[in-house]
């Protein structure tokens, strides 16, 4: 097509990206070197991911995310809702719309898992699916189909993004809450499990919320002594 798709080599190494067409020009086509996309891409500091899913902030999400801001959450659910209508594969308002449920204590589960389906490369939005998940099994006191869920989301998300501290947190927290609190899990590794987790949140992001989780982790572990050095 004359239209956005790329143009490869014998190799299928991409050359290029076509762009338009002059149908009265003897059918001229014309493409946009590989080599300027990535120009493009560095100097405004974004990966070419990023540059593709850019249009996907539309003027409706922008207004939504401005609403959440101020407060006025029903007013973003629906703009959310109207965007999913118009463009039923736009992820980013999934997500958005997920995050807004999440953060009012509602089921946002669907939203983030839609938005997974359409763009499994997000870590941003597996560790939303992760926190929908875990803050049903909090609500159910530990229920292990959402922990699976949560479990499963964070590891994504770490295996796409493995700098993200906040996702080794939230693991580590479910991890503990999991074996010591909501006894669901009755394996003790586990809790070596949320150790290391924590352990590379806190190394990445050294910060109190993140130390008073883990001295949590050694008193179930019985180590007093580190817990009151966190």
């Amino acid at each position: 097509g004359s239209s956005g798709s790329p143009i490869v080599n014998e190799k299928s190494e991409v050359l290029g990206i076509s762009t338009f067409t002059i149908a009265n020009g003897q059918s001229l086509n014309f493409a946009v070197s590989s080599l300027k996309i990535k120009e493009l891409s560095q100097d405004r500091k974004l990966s070419l991911y990023n540059i593709w899913n850019l249009p996907l902030e539309t003027l409706q999400i922008k207004q939504a995310k401005k609403c959440r801001m101020q407060g006025n959450i029903e007013e973003a659910i629906e703009l959310l809702n109207k965007e999913i209508k118009i463009n039923p594969n736009n992820h980013l308002a999934f997500y958005e719309l997920g995050m807004i449920l999440y953060e009012e204590n509602s089921n946002g589960i669907e939203c983030f898992m839609q938005a997974c389906m359409l763009d499994s490369l997000n870590a941003s939005y597996w560790n939303g699916l992760g926190l929908q998940a875990s803050n049903l099994n909090d609500k159910m006191k530990g229920n292990r189909d959402y922990a699976y869920v949560a479990v499963s989301a964070y590891c994504k998300a770490l295996e796409l993004k493995p700098n993200m501290s906040e996702v080794y947190f939230n693991l580590g927290l479910l991890c503990y809450k999991n074996v010591y609190i909501y006894h669901i899990l009755n394996d003790s590794r586990l809790l070596d499990v949320a150790l290391f987790n924590l352990n590379m949140a806190i190394d990445l992001n050294p910060n109190s919320v993140y130390y008073a989780i883990r001295a949590r982790v050694y008193v179930a572990k019985k180590n007093i002594g580190l817990a009151l050095l966190d």
